[in-house]
């Protein structure tokens, strides 16, 4: 092939290289704004996990939630109470101890359990404590037989004596236990205000006893030394009525109320005589919540 057709045909194909690469070579445009712009945040919902909580100190540092003095159950709270009771104890019954009994006194203390509702409008309760009655006799003429062992003077051996004497003084000691239901009127228990509840409990305690007599008096010619007093399991059942005010302050309520106490009592102090007697108690208490 001559010279004279090569060197056009050379040309030609160098002329279409130079085209296509500067067809290729395009400037990418320059803007005014960033390169990147990022995506905008997402919002969470319920169907992403729920709402993001806010940043700031806890509700319960600030107390900013429902109960002011503690979160809220599925079935309402447990609350915890401690107390004090305390006044006179009067006998109404009793064939014996009923009219030689004088009014007594009567002072416990305990706890208390309140199973309050989601409204903590009305609770359950229950009720573990300690209490001690102490009366005083009042009718020495009335003599009673009682049957004691007293030593033999001359060979010191027990020997059944058959005696009669008085009630100089009876002391009753219990562990008690009551089951109740409280009511709150005009306010729940968590209003953070003065509330006012009403309520009743059913129960009753074990306990012992100690019986004190009076002067002893000789059945027949026995000799006696002398008996001062008889020590015995006691035992009650009862019913209760009380009302209190509540008044919150910081995370404590502290209660003052009234309560009236039926209580149906057994002891085996006196032996084959009725030891068994009813009594009303008046009290006043106080108390605190938590």
């Amino acid at each position: 092939m001559s010279m004279k057709v090569l060197f056009p045909c050379a040309v030609g194909l160098a002329l279409v290289g130079v085209g296509s690469i500067r067809a290729q070579d395009v400037p990418t445009p320059v803007t005014s704004g960033p390169t990147h712009v990022p995506a905008p945040a997402r919002e969470e919902t319920a169907a992403t996990g729920g709402a993001r909580p806010p940043v700031g100190l806890s509700s319960w540092i600030t107390y900013a939630h429902d109960d002011c003095c503690g979160p809220i159950g599925g079935n309402g709270p447990i609350r915890e109470e401690l107390y004090i009771r305390t006044g006179p104890a009067m006998p109404v019954e009793g064939k014996l101890l009923g009219h030689v009994l004088d009014i007594g006194w009567d002072i416990n203390a305990g706890g208390r359990s309140l199973f309050f509702n989601p409204q903590m409008d009305a609770a359950w309760t229950v009720d573990l404590g300690i209490s001690n009655f102490n009366y005083q006799g009042q009718r020495s003429d009335i003599q009673f037989p009682l049957h004691v062992l007293v030593p033999d003077p001359n060979t010191g051996t027990p020997t059944g004596v058959d005696i009669t004497t008085s009630l100089r003084n009876l002391n009753l000691t219990y562990a008690n236990a009551w089951f109740g239901r409280e009511w709150y009127r005009g306010a729940p228990a968590n209003n953070c205000d003065m509330t006012w509840r009403i309520g009743f409990d059913i129960g009753g305690g074990l306990g012992s006893g100690r019986a004190e007599f009076g002067d002893v008096h000789q059945a027949g010619n026995a000799a006696v030394g002398g008996i001062r007093h008889r020590s015995e399991v006691c035992a009650f059942t009862g019913a209760a009525l009380h009302t209190d005010l509540e008044m919150p302050h910081g995370c404590c309520t502290y209660l003052a109320g009234f309560r009236v106490e039926w209580q149906y009592n057994w002891t085996n102090m006196l032996q084959a005589n009725d030891g068994q007697f009813q009594g009303v108690n008046f009290l006043v208490t106080a108390g605190v919540r938590f």
